[in-house]
């Protein structure tokens, strides 16, 4: 993608911004990069926590996965090793 045609579309991105929430402005900055054609560049996105949508949040650490928010129906996970291998 050329300097103009970026510029461009970053113009056309940027007038539309009041009619666009959050995710979806994300989601559009990451289409623009996205065709720059470059795999080193890249907007890494972090997903706000959202207990309404989700109620759980997993991490992963040292190849191990944990559960580090979970609303109040969940809190007995926080903290705890969950292993795919684990039987309920």
């Amino acid at each position: 993608m050329s300097q103009t045609a970026f510029d461009a579309e970053s113009q056309l991105l940027k007038n539309r911004i009041s009619a666009l929430n959050d995710d979806e402005i994300m989601l559009e900055i990451m289409r623009l990069i996205a065709k720059i054609g470059d795999g080193h560049t890249y907007l890494q996105w972090e997903y706000q926590y959202n207990n309404e949508i989700m109620p759980l949040k997993f991490v992963q650490i040292d190849g191990q996965i944990y559960c580090v928010n979970a609303t109040e129906t969940y809190k007995n996970l926080l903290f705890k090793e969950n292993r795919k291998d684990r039987k309920s």
